[in-house]
């Protein structure tokens, strides 16, 4: 886990507070730009606040990749970390199975504390903040060169709304909804948040095991695999 500090957490709010747009990342062509899914546990003030990341390259062969494991478990519904539906176990296995091994697909992790209560009342304030955890997550996913965001357009959290803004639309619109790359997305950011916030229900804790034991790694907050499964911790 990459711990950053408060000093660092403040000097990146001053750096993007004048900035729109994030400075590492050009606006690319979606058809061969690699593709990020940005996905949170919750909105803020329920601590731990966990963002995650999922970036794919040749997203469409990835998407494709996800529906195979979906024919091959016949598992239709939505998959969702916090579910206790026990159907999803067959394919949520062979999802994590897919991401460890799999090409061109890697995940980023913030865990966000607030010990002192210091998230910001006023709204521009909390989006300084939000920027500067927003860019935080992309530069721990190594702010992929060319990166665009597939953001349906129905969300619009004040999340979604800074990350648009850091990352522009391409000038030849945005990539096609890809809802199994978005779902996984949302799958590791709930495993990430069950570790962090000590989640007890018996699959949740098997599944996050699952995918601790698929990356070797003892915990999913400590892991620092470059190029795959990456998570840093910040407080405000």
């Amino acid at each position: 886990m990459i711990i950053l500090d408060r000093r660092r957490f403040l000097g990146t709010m001053a750096a993007v507070a004048g900035a729109s747009t994030l400075a590492a990342i050009r606006p690319a062509s979606a058809a061969d730009a690699p593709v990020g899914f940005p996905e949170a546990s919750s909105n803020p003030l329920r601590w731990p606040f966990v963002m995650g990341l999922l970036v794919a390259g040749d997203a469409a062969a990835r998407e494709a990749e996800i529906a195979a494991l979906r024919d091959k478990t016949s598992y239709r519904r939505k998959l969702a970390y916090a579910s206790s539906d026990r159907k999803k176990e067959a394919f949520a296995e062979a999802l994590i199975a897919w991401f460890a091994t799999g090409k061109d697909v890697r995940f980023a992790g913030l865990i966000v504390v607030d010990p002192d209560a210091k998230w910001p009342n006023e709204d521009a304030a909390r989006d300084k903040v939000m920027a500067s955890l927003c860019t935080q997550l992309i530069e721990t996913a190594g702010a992929p060169k060319g990166l665009v965001l597939n953001i349906p357009d129905k969300r619009k959290t004040p999340r979604d709304r800074t990350l648009r803004a850091l990352v522009p639309v391409p000038a030849d619109g945005a990539p096609p909804d890809m809802p199994n790359l978005d779902q996984a997305a949302r799958f590791l950011t709930g495993c990430l948040y069950g570790e962090a916030a000590a989640a007890s229900q018996a699959l949740k804790v098997k599944l996050t095991g699952t995918l601790k034991s698929a990356l070797k790694v003892e915990a999913l907050s400590a892991a620092n695999l470059a190029g795959k499964f990456t998570v840093a911790a910040v407080s405000l």
